[in-house]
Parts: structure tokens; C-alpha cells; sequence
């Protein structure tokens, strides 16, 4: 965590301001790029993390305890409809790795490097004792099961409204069926929500530039078109 990463989501988080007495949820959280980037904004704020894999999980209690953070937790499971155990596929010899997906054959043509077995939970086993606060954000981040995790949320997203922060692959084609369809789940769930789509625009050193209003996600090959604000209200190009 030495290096940066996505330093336009330090524009987003400080630009979307937290309210008081909420609560910030980062569904996949890896080794904690966003929760660095959340506490330096926001270091008394809640926050509330998801993440499968346990070599992070690991990693995460450390760098919490480096940091002497408050007011975070991190659940070592990852987000489904229903409760069970599925294999978490890996594309990288990194046992840490941020691509890794719970979606069978994610990345056409790619086997995976390794496979380990992680517990998901639907929303609604974990959150009552934990969610005592307004949710205002949450950050999704779950290759290829984005549609999945936001129908798990979907009673929270419906009753407080909040922000989602989600990255969703290119479809590259029209052949790519499942990464389609879980395109046009999230539309139809936020047609149904009466939620806006912003696609995140950067600039040449990938800091925030603009929002650009759509109507769906489309099909493109674009890997800087990928990240996007899923919001309950209209919100300005430049904030």
C-alpha cells in the first residue's frame, strides 16, 4: 500500500462528504486501498468492510492496528443472495490478488492460476447488530458479482439511499452473456430503485475529472470506463 492506487477515489469519497452519524460499506475490500483512503478523509467515521479472501483479512488487521483506526470492522466473508461455500478464483500468483472473482470463468479464455474456497453470506445474515447507523456510501468491488451483492443490499439501498461507488468490467461483446446480464440486472434494479448511473470520467494522471449521466452501461472495451456512481438524486458533472 505503499503506491496510490485510483487516486480519483479520493476526489469522489471527499467530494460525496460523508454525513454525520452514517456509515461507509466497502464490499471487497482486498488490502484496504479504500479504507486508507476513507480514514484519511474521514477518520472518525464508520466503516464497515467485506472481504472473502483470509490472506487479506490478515493483512487488513495489521495495517488497522498500525494505524490505530477506530470505528472499523471488517467481516471475512464475501457478499452473495444466499449463504453458502464457493471457490475464489485467482488469475495471478498473488495470494492477495484484486481481480480475483467468485464468478466462474470471469475472464474469457483465462483459467484461473488458483482457486481457494471462501464463505459468502447474503446481507441479511450479518448486518442487523451491526448496522445501527444510516448507510451513506457503499463501495462495490467484486468482479463480475456486482449485480448479486446490489440485490443482497437491496432492502438497505432501498431504505437509506445511498451512494454506490461500483466498478463493473466491459462487456467487450455481445457473446460475453453473463457479464451482459449482470449489466442489465443492475439496471433493472435501479430503474426499479429510481437510481441515476454516472460514469466516473478521469484525466491523464487519473485524478477525477467529471461525471458523465447515461442511460445504461453499454457494451465497450473501455478499462477507463468502468467505474461509476450509482446515485438516489441528481447529481452536477463537477459536483
Amino acid at each position: 500500500n505503499l503506491y496510490q492506487s485510483e487516486p480519483w477515489m479520493m476526489n469522489i469519497i471527499g467530494k460525496l462528504k460523508i454525513k454525520k452519524n452514517s456509515i461507509f460499506i466497502d464490499v471487497g475490500v482486498n488490502i484496504g486501498q479504500t479504507l486508507i483512503k476513507f480514514k484519511t478523509m474521514n477518520i472518525d467515521a464508520d466503516y464497515l468492510g467485506f472481504e472473502p479472501n483470509p490472506i487479506c483479512i490478515s493483512y487488513l488487521d495489521s495495517l488497522i492496528q498500525a494505524n490505530n483506526w477506530n470505528n472499523v470492522k471488517i467481516i471475512p466473508v464475501g457478499i452473495d443472495q444466499r449463504p453458502g461455500v464457493v471457490f475464489l478464483n485467482k488469475y495471478y500468483n498473488d495470494k492477495t490478488d484484486s481481480s480475483a472473482s467468485i464468478i466462474e470463468n470471469f475472464r474469457e479464455n483465462v483459467d484461473p492460476t488458483h482457486k481457494s474456497i471462501v464463505a459468502v453470506l447474503g446481507v441479511e445474515n450479518i448486518v442487523d447488530s451491526l448496522l445501527n447507523k444510516r448507510v451513506s456510501i457503499i463501495k462495490i468491488d467484486v468482479d463480475g458479482a456486482e449485480s448479486r451483492v446490489i440485490k443482497s443490499f437491496f432492502q438497505i439501498i432501498s431504505e437509506h439511499r445511498p451512494y454506490l461507488l461500483v466498478e463493473i468490467l466491459p462487456v467487450y461483446n455481445n457473446k460475453n452473456i453473463e457479464r451482459l446480464q449482470n449489466q442489465l440486472d443492475i439496471e433493472l434494479i435501479l430503474k426499479s430503485l429510481d437510481y441515476k448511473i454516472y460514469r466516473i470520467q478521469k484525466n491523464q494522471n487519473n485524478n477525477f475529472h467529471k461525471l458523465e449521466e447515461i442511460s445504461s452501461f453499454g457494451i465497450h472495451d473501455r478499462l477507463d470506463w468502468c467505474d461509476y456512481i450509482l446515485a438516489p438524486e441528481y447529481i452536477q458533472q463537477d459536483f
